[in-house]
C-alpha cells in the first residue's frame, strides 16, 4: 500500500512538468525552462542541505565495508532481479513515449505546444487515477490478478498501436487512446514489483531501494538512446519497442514463481 502511495505521489511529476513547461515555452520561450529547472535544482540542493531524512541511529556511521558487502548481497540474489526487470520494463515504458510524444503530437500530428502539453497531462492522469484505482483494488482482489489485468491491459494497447497503422491519418485520439491504456496496466503493475523487492530486503530496505531506483533509471536512459535513433514520426517505432518490452516483461514476471530463495543472510 505505501508503494501504491508513492506511486501517487510520483505521478504528478509527469502531470505537472510537460504542462508547467509547454505554457513558459509559448508565453517566453524554450530557454526559461532550463532557468526554471536550474532554480526547482537549487531548490532542491537546499532542501538536501538543511532537512535531513530520518535515519536509524544504528545506520548514522557509515562502514563501507559493512555497506560494499551489503550491496553485494543484494546484487548476488536471484529472487530480487525479477520484480527489479519487471519494474525496469515499466519505467522504459513512460521513458520511450516522453522521448516520442512530442515529435509525434507536434510534428506528426500538427498539434501546438500546449496542446502538447495538455495530452502529456491526460496521460499522466491516467496512471494517477489507475494507481488510485490499484490502492482499492489491493483490498479486495489477490496482487497477483491486480498485476495480470496489467498485463492484458498493455497488450490490448500495443495491439491497439498495430492497428492505428492501417489509418492513412494519425489522430490525437488514435494516438493517445493506447498510450492511456498502457499507464493505467503499467500502474497496476508497477507498485507491486516495487514491493516486492524491497521486500526481499526487510534490514536493507535502504540500499535495496538505492539499487532499485538507480537501475530503473538507467534502463530508460537506456531506451531513451534507443528511441532516439529510431524513425519518431508515427507509432511504428514505438510500438515494436513496447512490443518487445512487453515480451521481456512477461518473462521477468514469470520467473518470480520459478526462481527459489537463496537464504542469504547478513
Amino acid at each position: 500500500k505505501i508503494t501504491i502511495y508513492q506511486s501517487i505521489v510520483w505521478s504528478f511529476v509527469p502531470i505537472s512538468a510537460p504542462l508547467l513547461g509547454s505554457y513558459v515555452q509559448h508565453y517566453l520561450g524554450w530557454e526559461y525552462n532550463f532557468i526554471l529547472l536550474a532554480i526547482i535544482s537549487l531548490l532542491a540542493l537546499i532542501m538536501c542541505l538543511f532537512f535531513r531524512e530520518s535515519i536509524a541511529e544504528k545506520e548514522n556511521r557509515l562502514h563501507v565495508s559493512y555497506a560494499v558487502k551489503q550491496y553485494l548481497s543484494i546484487i548476488k540474489n536471484r529472487k530480487f532481479y525479477s520484480p527489479l526487470l519487471c519494474a525496469v520494463c515499466i519505467i522504459s515504458f513512460l521513458t520511450a513515449f516522453n522521448v516520442s510524444a512530442a515529435i509525434i503530437i507536434q510534428n506528426t500530428i500538427g498539434l501546438s505546444t500546449i496542446q502538447y502539453g495538455w495530452s502529456v497531462f491526460i496521460v499522466a492522469i491516467a496512471f494517477m487515477v489507475a494507481s488510485i484505482i490499484n490502492r482499492f483494488l489491493s483490498s479486495w482482489i489477490e496482487t497477483k490478478k491486480i498485476v495480470i489485468s496489467g498485463f492484458i491491459l498493455i497488450s490490448i494497447s500495443v495491439l491497439l498501436m498495430f492497428v492505428s497503422l492501417l489509418f492513412s491519418h494519425l489522430t490525437i485520439y488514435l494516438f493517445l487512446v493506447p498510450i492511456v491504456l498502457i499507464q493505467m496496466g503499467s500502474a497496476f503493475i508497477f507498485p507491486s514489483n516495487a514491493a516486492k523487492a524491497m521486500q526481499i530486503f526487510p534490514d536493507k530496505a535502504g540500499k535495496a531501494a538505492a539499487i532499485f531506483g538507480s537501475s530503473i533509471f538507467l534502463g530508460g536512459t537506456i531506451v531513451s538512446f534507443i528511441m532516439s535513433i529510431l524513425p519518431e514520426y508515427n507509432l511504428l517505432s514505438l510500438a515494436v519497442v513496447y512490443s518487445i518490452m512487453l515480451f521481456a516483461m512477461a518473462i521477468f514476471y514469470r520467473m518470480q514463481f520459478l526462481i527459489q530463495p537463496t537464504g542469504e543472510k547478513l
